[in-house]
């Protein structure tokens, strides 16, 4: 077994997942939000989410993105046009196919009944909005192989000054990245109506029991832990 291409499958795993939920998650938590969903639900979607993509979903999704991107032709030295529309298509594609069976599941773990209209209002707003956002997610991948040093960026909109930093100050603006869609999530949040109310709860029968969880917790719950 050649385990330096375990460590180096799962790395990338890591590196890739992580670069996908950075830009994912604070737009994700607008949307949901703006469609209608509570903190609450929002909350455990982006943690149950997180959790799923670091099991395995985000390098499905990863491979899936350069399988499709070989498919169609779309190298690294692809023109940017190429690249974008390939990421575009790519991302709506895989935000119809997993968003209904994420938010159904997500549903069910935390003890809710599954809401079909819910997740329908979702999602497809979600998919509308992936068109668009699947070419910040493809750069993230991209930017942080490069800024963790494990595939360089081609893209020729792709920063000189980022390419030229040194690994350690690439890792502290990959720390900078992560700390930034944090925050964003807190503000997304922050301006939610009835964002008290509907902060926590644990159902246990019919009955629901409300809690108090600050959104810094997150922190402990997304990326790495």
């Amino acid at each position: 077994m050649n385990y330096s291409k375990i460590k180096e499958g799962l790395t990338k795993h890591v590196i890739d997942t992580t670069g996908i939920m950075t830009e994912v998650n604070p737009v994700c938590a607008a949307v949901e939000i703006v469609s209608g969903m509570s903190v609450q639900s929002s909350m455990e979607a982006r943690i149950f989410s997180t959790y799923l993509n670091y099991l395995g979903l985000g390098y499905v999704f990863a491979r899936g993105r350069d399988l499709s991107r070989y498919v169609f032709g779309v190298s690294p030295d692809s023109p940017e046009k190429s690249q974008t529309v390939h990421d575009a298509l790519y991302t709506t594609a895989a935000t119809l196919v997993l968003s209904p069976a994420i938010y159904a599941a997500t549903q069910t773990m935390y003890g809710h009944e599954i809401d079909m209209y819910q997740i329908g209002k979702t999602t497809i707003p979600m998919a509308c909005i992936a068109f668009f956002n699947g070419v910040p997610i493809g750069y993230a991948v991209d930017t942080f192989r490069d800024l963790t040093g494990i595939e360089e960026c081609k893209r020729p909109s792709y920063p000189p000054a980022l390419k030229r930093q040194v690994p350690k100050m690439k890792k502290v603006i990959v720390a900078g990245l992560i700390a930034t869609s944090l925050g964003a999530m807190s503000f997304v949040y922050s301006l939610a109506p009835h964002k008290h109310q509907d902060f926590n709860y644990i159902t246990q029968g019919k009955h629901r029991i409300t809690t108090e969880r600050p959104v810094h917790r997150l922190e402990k719950e997304l990326y790495f832990e």
